[in-house]
């Protein structure tokens, strides 16, 4: 995620407009630290995204802390207020940084489409 959607949709936002954003923090990146193996300078540090959303107008509300398990009920909370939003809101949820989300395999077929004819 970059700043740039949230300064498009308050940019452009028509009264009743809304945008939830997600973002799954886990301090670090994940992709290259559990990719490429003895990786090193992968840890990271902020940003806070409420106080960016906040920044832009908006709202926001962080669950959990990455350090532990989330509290039961905590995401469901987070989630309520989100959908209950109105504007931009930003839900920055702390994960576990060694929990390894594997990526979602794609495969580009359109240049064999376009040849077929």
């Amino acid at each position: 995620m970059t700043l740039v959607e949230m300064s498009t949709f308050m940019q452009h936002k028509r009264p009743g407009d809304a945008l939830v954003v997600i973002v799954f923090d886990n301090s670090m990146l994940g992709r290259v630290a559990f990719g490429f193996v003895g990786s090193k300078g992968c840890e990271l540090e902020g940003p806070d995204f409420v106080a960016l959303a906040k920044a832009y107008g908006g709202d926001g509300v962080r669950v959990g802390d990455g350090k532990g398990p989330l509290e039961d009920g905590e995401v469901a909370r987070g989630v309520a207020t989100a959908m209950a939003a109105t504007g931009l809101f930003v839900l920055h949820v702390m994960i576990d940084p060694e929990l390894k989300a594997d990526m979602a395999k794609f495969t580009d077929e359109s240049i064999a489409l376009m040849e077929s004819g």
